[in-house]
């Protein structure tokens, strides 16, 4: 490792990353995933872990186990498609009103 003194510099500093590479080309991979399947695995685990939360030795366990599903299931949601949904005709009625003021 070396240290260079760059207080009277440009502010610019060459780094030797060694070697560049050019790309050539690229490939582009379609991976299809069912995330209901994944979806149908949460509710299971769900529904074992209150089954085991009648047992007070694995309740720390649990507590912990649950936060990890939570989060898991939150990574999910936002891999989930959000569909929009198409304004009404009561909104639709409300700009025209308010575009004749």
């Amino acid at each position: 490792m070396e240290i260079h003194d760059i207080s009277n510099n440009n502010g610019i500093v060459s780094l030797n990353l060694g070697p560049a590479k050019l790309i050539e080309s690229y490939l582009n991979f379609l991976h299809i995933v069912n995330l209901k399947q994944y979806e149908q695995n949460i509710r299971l685990l769900e529904i074992s872990i209150k089954s085991l939360n009648k047992i007070t030795l694995l309740e720390q366990s649990l507590n912990i186990t649950t936060l990890k599903i939570q989060a898991l299931k939150d990574k999910l949601s936002n891999l989930m498609p959000n569909y929009r949904t198409k304004r009404g005709l009561i909104n639709g009625l409300g700009t025209l009103i308010k575009g004749r003021k």
